[in-house]
């Protein structure tokens, strides 16, 4: 067989290149697994007579990364891709096999959600084909690359690389560009060469208009979208010769059908997806199962169940017979909707399981080995499969065993994207496995766990709030349903949110301790605080524990021995060291650490006062303390903290949360240019939008506002959540933030983005924090009553306990309004 122009002669050649073609011939039939196999067979060859580093090794192993992807084995062909391409690099050889392997690579990287790292192999690929001129190939890499693009979000680059292949097609005959190819091909010219590189021409001009007709439907622009899959049909129409025709056409309805429903044209889109099912021909059986389900869709929408339920069980019993595990889960979940949509509450409870079962399993198998991006692409493909079990079971008559299920699931999924079941990047699966029966053993008989959970109603616009309970001796969990959140919504302060949670929770149970997961706007809300009409003063009467999940309750928290801390306070944001330290100053104004004008952050001077009094505490433990006050407290030497291992980090400082849609007029009014640093990049992940949000005043904020000359990507005295979470604090036990609203954050389905989150990404154990803007002089003396408290050797929980009962009462109770203490919050706060 010819190799690079020559004929291979040696015998390890030959076998090798035999292998490899038995591997293309498995490709051929689909069966990849057998593929890989002779692939390795291959690769045994090469490796026992010492040729691993050779040119024929780089090309068996990117053959293999490509089988391996077909079969979604992405960790496998990611291995394989990367060992091809660094055979490549090192051998400097850059052909059209290499050129393909950085296309098969970033296919790889795009299914295991790491766009990142799939662009600039494909840009990589695109230059390659430009040396060549290889121009159908250069077009090949413009439909994925649009495809990727579209996949991460990015419409308009989307739009633009397909837009740039189509563009192609039009000012190429298509007759022409197969003629170009046949004279490029290395087989003889016969029939077959003809088909096959007519094939290729009109798949790679097939796949431009595919993929923009599902641009299209990404856009909402639905008519379009139809329009130009008409077209597309038209074209496959002229590939009536090929083999591949009736699988083209098959798949070409299957969009169509989806297209049409969209477009609430059920009666067409019920025509296309049937003719769709009967066109895939045998061999093509895994497609057909997936043109099942989507008529089952368009069925239910219509509102025949019946017909959704039929169609939904027939692609569900191909696909387990076949080992068509991800369609089969897919298929689990959409027939769960429907036995739902049908009230059929134990039929849906049972088919959701089992999808949930491989859901489990698939999320533990990879991702541990995940970025934060990647993390959130894999949730948000899988988060509505155990929000619809929430909703099953809350709908249900009381099962132990569903209601043991669930609270399995909730410890499974809360946190799961903050990494609290991540350490030192590996996974700690048996974190991941923990059951609400491990918690149990970990409770005492005065103790409860509560795992609070939301479910949407219908199509409203508010949740219903749920609590599922254990105690010592429960049997199985209990599950209490509390409120609607439209009850409370509305109403200032929640202040009766109290009542609604714990009245109802409290009357099973003689409970003394509590541990506590939130929910939705319970994390907005210091439920544990909470002192109403309705209710007895729950802090004097109970001890409240605010958990990410009660999965760290099976932690092993240990007595912690402080051992060095960083105190930052009396910051001077306009970088003048007199502003901070001045003594003659009148400190009897009271301030609100989190307030920003046109002119600046004001300062604070109680709490140099804090940091001063809480040092005396820390020394006289002999743990070594180093302050950071006036134009020293930087956001640089914040940042050195990174790896140090400092036990206490406590800031006193502004702190400030920006919602959303309060943004620009940051942005406008005090120059808060951080707010929007990454509205410039591609379709930016959701968490990092959020943690720039919030943030926390250094010395030499006031530049910003005072649109001093600085570069908003150097230190400049902001510090925002994101830049927290990307250092090492993971020897850091407490952080404490003496400010306002630095507990507060983007809300989403997986809890709170802000301030916490970027302190927990970065490794800390316990945070104290505040729900709402609180006072400079009233914190001070929390503050340093807590440290008192902590240095006594109270636990963290129990010394910001008493702080906060003795802030109540000293003056005559001039503090012992909530708005001075109860906004702070302690979490995970379990020694």
């Amino acid at each position: 067989m010819p190799r690079n122009g020559k004929v291979d002669s040696t015998r390890i050649e030959a076998d090798v290149l035999l292998w490899k073609e038995f591997a293309r011939q498995s490709s051929i039939e689909h069966d990849y697994e057998r593929s890989i196999y002779y692939c390795d067979l291959a690769l045994d060859v090469l490796k026992m007579h010492n040729l691993r580093g050779s040119e024929l090794c780089a090309e068996v192993l990117a053959l293999k990364c490509r089988y391996q992807r077909e079969v979604y084995d992405i960790d496998g062909s990611i291995i394989s891709g990367e060992d091809a391409k660094y055979l490549y690099d090192s051998l400097h050889i850059r052909n059209k096999l290499y050129a393909q392997l950085l296309a098969d690579l970033a296919c790889a990287h795009a299914n295991n959600y790491d766009y990142g790292k799939s662009q600039p192999l494909l840009k990589k690929s695109i230059e390659l084909y430009a040396e060549m001129s290889d121009g159908l190939s250069i077009v090949d890499n413009y439909n994925l690359m649009g495809t990727i693009c579209m996949w991460n979000g990015d419409l308009i680059n989307s739009q633009e690389y397909i837009l740039k292949a189509i563009d192609f097609f039009q000012k190429n005959d298509i007759a022409s560009l197969v003629e170009k190819e046949l004279e490029n091909y290395n087989y003889t010219i016969g029939d077959n060469s003809i088909v096959a590189v007519k094939s290729r021409v009109f798949m790679t001009n097939i796949s431009s208009l595919s993929i923009l007709s599902q641009l299209y439907q990404e856009q909402g622009r639905f008519i379009d979208a139809i329009a130009m899959e008409k077209k597309n049909g038209e074209l496959i129409q002229e590939m009536s010769d090929s083999p591949y025709y009736d699988y083209l056409y098959a798949y070409h309805l299957r969009w169509l059908s989806k297209y049409y429903q969209l477009n609430n044209n059920y009666n067409e889109a019920i025509r296309t997806g049937k003719e769709s099912i009967q066109r895939f021909p045998a061999f093509y059986k895994e497609e057909a199962t997936i043109s099942k389900l989507q008529l089952a869709i368009v069925y239910s929408e219509m509102g025949d169940v019946s017909n959704a339920i039929k169609y939904a069980k027939e692609s569900i019993q191909t696909s387990h017979s076949n080992g068509y595990d991800e369609i089969e889960s897919v298929g689990n979940y959409l027939l769960s909707t429907f036995y739902l949509k049908n009230n059929e509450l134990q039929k849906s409870e049972k088919v959701l399981s089992e999808s949930l079962n491989y859901t489990k399993q698939t999320i533990k198998n990879t991702i541990h080995k995940m970025t934060t991006e990647q993390k959130q692409r894999l949730w948000n493909h899988y988060e509505h499969h155990f929000r619809l079990y929430r909703t099953i079971v809350a709908k249900s008559i009381v099962n132990k065993e569903k209601v043991s299920q669930l609270y399995d699931y909730l410890l499974f999924s809360k946190s799961l994207i903050l990494d609290t079941s991540i350490s030192n990047g590996l996974l700690d699966s048996s974190m991941l496995d923990v059951t609400w029966k491990d918690i149990q053993e970990k409770l005492q008989d005065k103790d409860i766990a509560v795992e609070f959970f939301t479910t949407p109603e219908n199509d409203e616009e508010y949740d219903t709030y749920h609590a599922l309970v254990i105690d010592k001796k429960c049997q199985y969990p209990r599950l209490v349903t509390l409120f609607h959140e439209s009850d409370v919504i509305n109403t200032p302060s929640y202040i009766n949110i109290g009542e609604y949670i714990w009245n109802s929770i409290l009357y099973y149970s003689n409970a003394r301790n509590i541990f506590f997961s939130p929910d939705g706007i319970l994390h907005l809300i210091p439920v544990e605080n909470m002192i109403s009409d309705g209710i007895a003063d729950l802090p004097g009467q109970y001890n409240l524990y605010r958990l990410s999940s009660t999965k760290e309750l099976v932690r092993n928290y240990q007595t912690q021995k402080y051992s060095k801390a960083i105190l930052y306070g009396g910051l001077d944001y306009n970088e003048r060291l007199k502003s901070a330290t001045n003594e003659n100053k009148d400190k009897s104004s009271s301030f609100l650490r989190g307030i920003a004008k046109r002119g600046g952050f004001d300062p604070l001077y109680s709490t140099l006062s804090e940091i001063q009094s809480i040092n005396m505490l820390l020394k006289s433990k002999c743990i070594s303390t180093t302050l950071l006050y006036g134009d020293t407290g930087t956001e640089e030497s914040f940042k050195m903290l990174s790896g140090k291992g400092s036990s206490i980090i406590h800031i006193a400082t502004h702190g400030m949360y920006v919602v959303p849609e309060d943004v620009k007029t940051q942005k406008r009014e005090n120059n808060f240019e951080f707010l929007e640093l990454l509205a410039n990049e591609k379709n930016p992940v959701k968490e990092d939008i959020a943690l720039t949000h919030s943030f926390l005043v250094m010395s030499g904020g006031n530049r910003i506002i005072q649109r001093n000359s600085i570069s908003y990507m150097d230190e400049d005295g902001i510090l925002t959540a994101k830049e927290i979470s990307q250092l090492d604090l993971s020897g850091t036990d407490l952080v404490v933030l003496s400010a306002c609203e630095t507990a507060l954050g983007d809300l989403y389905r997986d809890g709170i983005y802000g301030l916490q989150r970027g302190f927990k990404k970065a490794g800390v154990k316990t945070i104290l924090m505040s729900l709402d803007k609180v006072d400079d002089e009233a914190t001070r003396v929390l503050m340093v009553e807590f440290y008192r408290n902590l240095m006594s050797g109270k636990t963290k929980h129990q010394s910001l306990k008493e702080a906060q009962q003795y802030l109540r009462k000293i003056e005559n109770g001039k503090y012992d309004d909530p708005k001075y203490w109860a906004s702070f919050i302690m979490l995970d706060g379990l020694n």
